[in-house]
C-alpha cells in the first residue's frame, strides 16, 4: 500500500479546467486496484477502509509510479463512468467516457494554453 502524491500546481490547473465543464469535479484520493469493481459490497468496503477516496480505478497508480520513478511531475483526471456496482454496463461506460473526455480535454487545452 502506498500513496503517490500528484503535482499540486498541475492538479489545481486540471481541476479548474474540469470545473469549467462540470461543477461536480472533485479532487482527492484515487484508489487503484488490479480489477474492475462491480460489486457494491467491494466498493463500500474499500470506501470504509479509505474514507478519503473519491473514486476507484485500475490505472492511476501505474502512471504515478512511473512518473515519480523518472522525476516527472504528474497529475491525473478521471471521468467517473459508473458506480462501481452491479449496474456496470461496458457499452454505456465507453460512450459516456468518450464524449465526456472530449469536452474535458477541450477545456483543459483552453485553460493551459497560456502556459505552453
Amino acid at each position: 500500500l502506498s500513496t503517490l502524491a500528484a503535482d499540486p500546481a498541475a492538479s489545481e490547473k486540471l481541476l479548474i479546467a474540469a470545473r469549467l465543464e462540470s461543477r461536480d469535479a472533485h479532487a482527492g484520493l484515487v484508489l487503484t486496484g488490479d480489477q474492475i469493481v462491480t460489486s457494491r459490497a467491494t466498493r463500500d468496503a474499500l470506501m470504509r477502509e479509505f474514507p478519503d477516496g473519491v473514486c476507484i480505478d485500475m490505472e492511476t497508480a501505474a502512471l504515478a509510479q512511473v512518473a515519480q520513478q523518472n522525476g516527472v511531475p504528474w497529475t491525473a483526471l478521471r471521468v467517473i463512468s459508473d458506480s462501481a456496482d452491479e449496474s456496470f454496463d461496458l457499452r454505456k461506460v465507453m460512450g459516456l467516457g468518450v464524449s465526456t473526455a472530449a469536452k474535458l480535454f477541450e477545456s483543459i487545452i483552453q485553460t493551459v494554453a497560456d502556459d505552453l
